[in-house]
C-alpha cells in the first residue's frame, strides 16, 4: 500500500521558546537621580507587564530575611493567662517582654498585637496602684489602634475611665507633617497594614507615636515606633546579600561606558544570570531624562539607543513598546548564535520534519520526490510504500 504525505505543504514548525522572566534594572549617574532612578524601574515594570510580558519579581528572586516576633507573641500570651488569674504582678513581667521585645524590632510587631499588650499591661499596672504607668501604656494602646475597642466585660470601670480619658486627650491632638524618607528609595511605607505612600513622601498625622514599616522588594522591612512631632523621618533598609551582589554586578554593567561599548561585557551577561533572566531591560537616570537599552544574554541580541528625554508613566510606556518590539522582530529567544538567516530554512531541512516522516514510515520503504508549487520551490512529497 502507498501513502502520500502531503500534510508537508501546510506544516508549522515548533514553536521558538520563550525568553521568560526578563529582568528590570535602573540605576542613577549621580545621587540626585537616585529617586528618579527607583520610580522609573516601578514605571518600567508596570508599562513592561501591561505588553505582556513577564517581570522577575525582585521580591522572589531575591527574598530577605523577615523579622521574626515568635518570642514577643509567646510572651503575650503568657501574659494574658496571668492577668485572667489575676496574677498582675506576674502580667507584668510577661507583657512588659513583649512589648519590649517588639519596640526593639518594630518591622516584627503586628500593631493589633502590640496594642493589646499595652492595653493589659496598662490594666495589669492600674490594679497594681501603678496609675501613672498604666496611663502611658494606654496610650500607646490607643496610638498603635485608634480604633481599639476593648470587650469591657474583661475590665474594671477604673480601667474604662482612664481608658475614656486618654481618647478625649489624644483627640485633641494637632496633626502634623511628616517627610518619610528611605535609603534606598522607592519604599512602600504602611501603618496598621495600610499604604501611606512610598518614600520619599510627605503625609500628615495625629502628632504621637506611630508604628511605621517600610518595605522594599529585595530588602529586610524596616520598622520605626516613635512620637512624630514633624520634620523628617529617614531609615536605612538591608538588601538581601544575593540582591546586593547583584546590585554591584548592576553597577558594573548598567553604566552610560557599558551602554557604548561596542559589545556586552561580561557583567551584562552575569546581571540576567543573577536574575534568573534571558533578556535584561537596563536604564541609566541622569537628571530629567535616561539611556535605555536591553539584551539577551544568550544570543547576544541588543537593543540600543532608547532615549527618555523624559520621565514618567508615559515615557515609560514608549519605552516599554519599543522593547515588546525588539523581543517581537528578533530573535531573542535562540541562545546558539543570535543570528538571523537571510531566508527560511526549506520545510524537508528541518529536524522536525524527517523526525515525523520517520514516525510514520516506521516499517515502510521512503522516496522522496521532489515537486514544484506553483509560485514557491519545490518540496518534497514523501511517498510510503509498505513492504
Amino acid at each position: 500500500m502507498t501513502f502520500l504525505l502531503l500534510a508537508v505543504l501546510g506544516a508549522t514548525p515548533p514553536a521558538a521558546p520563550s525568553p521568560g522572566p526578563i529582568a528590570v534594572v535602573t540605576r542613577a549617574k549621580t545621587p540626585a537621580s537616585e529617586v528618579a532612578a527607583a520610580s522609573l524601574e516601578a514605571e518600567l515594570t508596570a508599562a513592561l507587564e501591561a505588553q505582556g510580558l513577564t517581570v522577575v519579581a525582585v521580591g522572589e528572586r531575591f527574598p530577605a530575611p523577615a523579622p521574626d516576633g515568635t518570642a514577643a507573641a509567646k510572651a503575650l500570651q503568657t501574659g494574658k493567662d496571668a492577668y485572667d488569674n489575676l496574677d498582675f504582678d506576674a502580667a507584668v513581667t510577661a507583657l512588659s517582654d513583649a512589648a519590649s521585645q517588639w519596640t526593639k524590632a518594630p518591622a516584627s510587631a503586628p500593631p493589633a498585637q502590640l496594642a493589646e499588650a499595652f492595653l493589659l499591661l496598662g490594666a495589669a499596672r492600674l490594679q497594681a496602684g501603678a496609675k501613672a504607668d498604666a496611663v502611658a501604656d494606654l496610650t500607646r494602646a490607643q496610638e498603635l489602634e485608634p480604633a481599639l475597642a476593648p470587650d469591657w466585660r474583661l475590665y474594671g470601670a477604673d480601667v474604662k475611665k482612664v481608658f475614656d480619658d486618654v481618647r478625649k486627650s489624644l483627640a485633641a491632638r494637632p496633626l502634623v507633617k511628616v517627610q518619610l524618607v528611605s535609603s534606598p528609595p522607592g519604599a512602600t511605607v504602611k501603618e496598621r497594614g495600610a499604604a501611606l505612600g512610598v518614600t520619599p513622601c510627605e503625609v500628615s498625622l495625629p502628632q504621637g507615636r506611630h508604628l511605621l514599616v517600610f518595605t522594599r522588594p529585595g530588602h529586610s522591612p524596616g520598622g520605626v515606633l516613635q512620637e512624630l512631632k514633624g520634620g523628617e523621618l529617614t531609615v536605612t533598609l538591608s538588601p538581601a546579600p544575593a540582591y546586593q551582589k547583584a546590585r554591584d554586578l548592576a553597577a558594573r554593567a548598567v553604566t552610560a561606558e557599558a551602554f557604548a561599548a561596542p559589545t556586552l561585557s561580561p557583567a551584562a551577561a552575569e546581571l540576567g544570570q543573577a536574575y534568573g533572566a534571558q533578556v535584561v531591560v537596563a536604564a541609566v537616570v541622569d537628571g530629567p531624562g535616561a539611556a535605555l537599552q536591553a539584551w539577551n544574554a544568550g544570543s547576544r541580541a541588543r537593543l540600543t539607543d532608547v532615549s527618555l528625554a523624559g520621565l514618567g508613566p508615559e515615557a515609560a510606556r514608549g519605552a516599554a513598546g519599543k522593547v515588546a518590539s525588539w523581543m517581537k522582530n528578533s530573535l531573542v529567544a535562540r541562545v546558539d548564535d543570535g543570528t538571523k538567516p537571510d531566508a527560511p530554512t526549506p520545510v524537508f531541512k528541518q529536524w522536525w520534519f524527517w523526525t515525523g516522516v520517520g514516525v510514520v514510515a516506521a516499517g515502510a520503504a521512503v522516496t522522496a520526490v521532489a515537486v514544484a508549487v506553483p509560485k514557491g520551490p519545490k518540496v518534497p512529497i514523501v511517498v510510503l510504500t509498505s513492504p
